[in-house]
């Protein structure tokens, strides 16, 4: 594992009105032995939240109805990004494994990735089942990092893929465009299998309108040079845990 020091700002948007595992996540988070970590959620709900925790790393609380990668937007533009080193940008819904931080930043390091996510674990709703662990690999250098539940960039894709783009206003169709953007600068795009996350808390698009915002991914896709399904869902190495 490597030793090197990092800074790392975690960024996300948690629900108060249902139930969510943001402080979880904070404090798995904060367990590192190994870097700076600053970490800001963006609260939406009516409902103040009651955890110290949760109250200490909220930064802006909506009451109104915002688009999540709007208020992804607000975050980072509320920070100094010049000496960050990994972004990290996470829904309120997962669990993270122990050790989460420290194991996956240096998978991500060794591996060059510019761009990556972790694995969802078998017992994971599944949106794209491309993205589900494979058992017996650390990690696998693909041409898909799925928009959420986590993904991390490191800082030579800042400049590219920051701010992201509002046009599409729950991230969908972001992950299909990214990889043009990336391999075009010879940046490379990972899934991490070694720590696994479970997406399981809440049905995917339980909270919002999945025509309405299919509709939107399809009408921001036709402007935009993306890859194809046939071309995103590929693996062009894995590698494993000793390699």
């Amino acid at each position: 594992m490597s030793g090197r020091n990092r800074n790392v700002l975690a960024v996300g948007v948690y629900l108060s009105d249902v139930a969510n595992l943001a402080s979880e996540i904070t404090s798995e988070l904060l367990d590192t032995g190994l870097h700076q970590i600053e970490i800001r959620w963006a609260c939406i709900g009516s409902r103040p939240t009651s955890n110290h925790l949760l109250n200490h790393f909220t930064h802006c609380q909506f009451t109104h109805r915002i688009s999540k990668i709007e208020a992804i937007n607000m975050l980072l533009a509320a920070c100094d990004l010049s000496c960050v080193d990994y972004i990290i940008v996470v829904d309120d819904d997962i669990a993270l494994p122990v050790g989460f931080l420290d194991g996956f930043l240096a998978i991500a390091e060794r591996r060059d990735f510019a761009l990556c996510q972790p694995a969802r674990t078998h017992t994971s709703f599944i949106d794209h089942f491309f993205v589900v662990q494979l058992m017996g690999i650390e990690s696998r250098c693909t041409n898909f990092v799925e928009i959420g539940p986590l993904f991390c960039l490191h800082k030579s894709a800042f400049s590219v893929l920051i701010p992201l783009d509002e046009s599409a206003p729950m991230g969908w169709g972001l992950d299909f465009v990214w990889p043009v953007l990336l391999s075009d600068r010879g940046m490379r795009l990972g899934i991490i299998d070694a720590y696994p996350v479970e997406h399981a808390l809440r049905k995917p698009v339980s909270l919002y309108s999945y025509d309405a915002t299919q509709q939107a991914m399809q009408e921001f896709l036709c402007s935009r040079k993306h890859l194809s399904l046939d071309d995103l869902f590929h693996i062009q190495e894995c590698y494993n845990f000793d390699s």
